[in-house]
């Protein structure tokens, strides 16, 4: 029983690390994460956000005091503002998991590509590397590969 316990788990550490990213220091294929992400301490920015009965039935509340009506208001719009500002946190922390996939920079066989490449080549590179947020990696690819065609 042990012994097939224990090919169970070598036949599982050896598909754990031939999936993609995983000689990445950091990221867990399985998970599909990250150890540190971008903006890692955002979800502290909203742990102690609670909305209590009359935040959250603020348009049916009828009170006599404005005043005690215009601080609720204030509090549901800042702690709505706070989990909109979190929201768009990890929008990007999504956006730049998705960038790093689409530009295999988690596989170690181009990023070996990488040291191989000229000075120039290089230099090529870095000065088109803003615009790739726009292409895909092949046309990013096929960009470089042209414009290193018109320098040689």
């Amino acid at each position: 029983k042990e012994r097939a316990l224990a090919i169970k788990l070598e036949k599982a550490q050896k598909e754990i690390s031939s999936m993609p990213g995983a000689g990445v220091v950091g990221y867990m294929p399985l998970r599909d994460d990250f150890d540190v992400e971008y903006m890692n301490e955002a979800e502290k920015m909203i742990a102690g956000v609670k909305f209590d009965k009359r935040e959250v039935l603020f348009e049916s509340i009828k009170t006599s005091e404005p005043e005690q009506k215009e601080r609720i208001s204030y509090n549901r719009n800042l702690k709505l503002e706070l989990v909109k500002t979190y929201n768009r946190t990890i929008d990007e922390r999504n956006y730049r998991k998705d960038f790093i996939k689409r530009y295999g920079l988690m596989d170690l066989e181009i990023r070996k590509k990488e040291k191989k490449r000229t000075k120039q080549e290089k230099c090529v590179r870095s000065q088109l590397r803003p615009l790739a947020q726009f292409l895909s990696f092949k046309d990013f690819e096929e960009l470089v590969e042209g414009t290193l065609r018109e320098h040689a």
